[in-house]
């Protein structure tokens, strides 16, 4: 768990944060590293570790976006669709992007918000069986999120995942990555984005890939409990 908050970690840039909340993260990922390192760490020190790197990860605080100052070139959501059973919940994962690379604040709205209300944090709470449209702006930018409730559980399981992973990016270029999961009738799915060597290609929890260093990186794509995982060269 340790290793994979620090990997995780290892993607994110200190533009579009507060100088703050960097700082508490930055010396948190040290700590944590320190440990990693450590033969000999005990039990007690890893645990301490890795609370106070998932502490610091989540107090990370978005610099709000200033229109005037800040120009937002694309808005990505983790996913295209999400399915639910009335009464259920799930956070969906977004960010918006500015020619820079950084990630600013973004905002939520329903289309129909007596079958899925969606909360500032992107929060999708399931009201009742119907269709809404969620989306997901910043800066004139936008991206979509299609909700069906469904008023009971289907028997539908994910059988599989698919993802549009590049398998070659140039050092500093970026690539928008979407899984698409079979049957997509299953139920409070969750798309996630994992990179097995951030400091060559990273890629944040909306799925943009960035080609950091050369070298080679398996990207590995998960939703429910399927994953399948890509090979990217970055040259």
């Amino acid at each position: 768990a340790l290793q994979a908050l620090v990997d995780s970690a290892a993607g994110l840039t200190t533009a579009g944060y507060t100088a703050d909340s960097w700082a508490l993260a930055t010396s948190a990922v040290t700590a944590a590293r320190t440990v990693l390192a450590n033969p000999a760490a005990s039990l007690a020190e890893v645990q301490k570790a890795t609370s106070d790197l998932a502490k610091a990860l989540a107090g990370l605080i978005v610099v709000p976006l200033e229109s005037d100052s800040v120009a937002v070139t694309a808005v990505k959501a983790g996913q295209k669709s999400l399915v639910l059973v009335k009464g259920q919940k799930l956070r969906l994962a977004a960010n918006a992007y500015t020619a820079q690379g950084a990630t600013v604040s973004v905002t939520w709205k329903s289309s129909k918000s007596s079958v899925a209300t969606v909360n500032s944090k992107g929060t999708v709470t399931a009201k009742k069986a119907g269709k809404s449209v969620l989306t997901v702006s910043a800066g004139g930018k936008k991206a979509t999120v299609n909700v069906t409730v469904l008023a009971k559980k289907s028997n539908a399981k994910v059988t599989s995942v698919t993802a549009n992973v590049p398998k070659t990016l140039a050092v500093g270029a970026a690539a928008s990555v979407s899984a698409t999961y079979k049957s997509a009738k299953v139920a409070k799915v969750k798309v996630a984005y994992k990179s097995s060597a951030p400091g060559v290609a990273a890629i944040d929890s909306a799925g943009r890939l960035v080609a950091k260093a050369p070298g080679t990186a398996k990207i590995t794509v998960k939703a429910g409990t399927k994953s399948k995982a890509y090979t990217v060269t970055v040259v």
